[in-house]
């Protein structure tokens, strides 16, 4: 019943174009297109703006609604092409422009999808969601001092945007402008103070700076606000660990787990702190738990191994090396434990050989020098002990 009814409709239509011409006719098949696009039958919206095209290929009205549509349906390849046939009507379209750009992105076309979100602001700079998304592809493609200069382009037409605030802020923060960042987040701060992205920021720059105490400030605040913000928890942690307070940091990393439990990184954190707390078994759990939900994650595969080696398996520590060397073959750390293992074993050539693949990586690796002298000696080569202690 669907189809004869667009049928029926294509119909009337077209009597319509009656003394009238194909214009006419287009402009209807148009209108009745925008007004099905409008309640998302995007299929029937495209049978319409197909009808208008084919009857003028000259409105270009209908070539952009046909290329919104493609769009709509993800036919982004077909999109573009329908946006140039436009642009080639008029190339001061900036509709046409814009509509290609976003296909351009959907595509991951980015490059191209720049040139023509710049062709549509020589034509009409003034509006600021097509500087932020500008500047988000400069930031895609590592253009930062570009993207820089965007996000102030849409800050100049709109300075009470806090969510592009904070956004100039994490960019400068990539740019390692801290101190900048920090105004930036504080500009931010001040139009909106429960703005739980700009205190995050804030810490962060705060926390590149070392400035720990200032940035657990900064933290606090976010998690006053948003009790739920993992971010918050996770830059706390990180604060807490670098001020070597261990038991503060998984405490704090514990609070992500519970509010994400399904985000590996976070377990395999915890984990970590409570290897350094030397609490080996309860590690193991937390790790465990890393690898149900990534059992790629070969940072969790390596902290793993080191739980097994403090509980004497040295056998089970050395497979879970290997896993972790098989996902990173340049893991120089995983090569470095798995010699400890092998020394663990009294097989100090194996070790030797791990300790080699490590110093490959790394010819200077402080702590693989050393324990290859010490291995060298249990082999008895003093000569090859003494010269590589001499490096030390």
């Amino acid at each position: 019943m669907k189809i004869v009814g667009i049928v029926l409709c294509l119909i009337v239509l077209l009597s319509i174009s009656t003394g009238a011409g194909i214009s006419a006719t287009s402009k209807a098949f148009n209108s009745e297109g925008l007004k099905v696009y409008s309640t998302k039958n995007y299929s029937l919206a495209l049978a319409y703006f197909n009808s208008a095209t084919a009857q003028d290929p000259s409105n270009i009205d209908a070539w952009i609604n046909k290329g919104n549509t493609q769009r709509a349906l993800k036919s982004y390849n077909d999109s573009i092409v329908s946006y140039n046939k436009a642009i080639e009507l008029n190339r001061t379209s900036v509709d046409a422009w814009i509509g290609k750009g976003e296909a351009q992105r959907s595509l991951k076309l980015y490059n191209d999808s720049l040139v023509s979100y710049s062709k549509a602001l020589e034509l009409n700079n003034a509006r600021v969601d097509w500087w932020v998304t500008k500047g988000d592809l400069q930031r895609t493609l590592k253009l930062y001092n570009g993207s820089l200069a965007s996000y102030n382009k849409a800050l100049e037409l709109d300075n009470t945007r806090v969510d592009l605030w904070v956004t100039k802020g994490d960019l400068q923060r990539t740019l390692k402008s801290y101190n900048d960042s920090i105004v930036t987040y504080n500009k931010a701060i001040e139009l909106n103070r429960t703005s739980v992205n700009a205190w995050v920021g804030k810490g962060e720059a705060q926390r590149s700076m070392q400035l720990y105490n200032d940035s657990m400030v900064s933290y606090h605040r976010a998690i006053e606000i948003n009790h739920n913000s993992t971010a918050a928890w996770s830059g706390l942690a990180s604060s807490y660990e670098a001020q070597k307070n261990y038991q503060a940091a998984f405490s704090a990393i514990s609070n992500a787990t519970a509010i994400s439990p399904k985000v590996a990184y976070y377990w395999y954190r915890g984990g970590y702190y409570l290897q350094l707390l030397g609490k080996f078994q309860d590690a193991a759990k937390y790790l465990n738990t890393a690898l149900s939900i990534d059992p790629k994650n070969k940072d969790a595969l390596y902290r793993e191994g080191i739980s097994m080696q403090a509980m004497g398996n040295s056998s089970g520590a050395i497979a879970l090396y290997n896993r972790t060397i098989a996902l990173d073959p340049k893991y120089k750390q995983a090569y470095n434990a798995m010699g400890l293992a092998f020394e663990a074993e009294g097989s100090y050539s194996k070790a030797g050989n791990a300790y080699n693949m490590s110093l490959g990586i790394d010819p200077k690796y402080g702590q693989v020098m050393n324990n290859m002298m010490h291995t060298l000696l249990a082999l008895k080569k003093y000569d090859e002990a003494m010269k590589l202690y001499l490096k030390l």
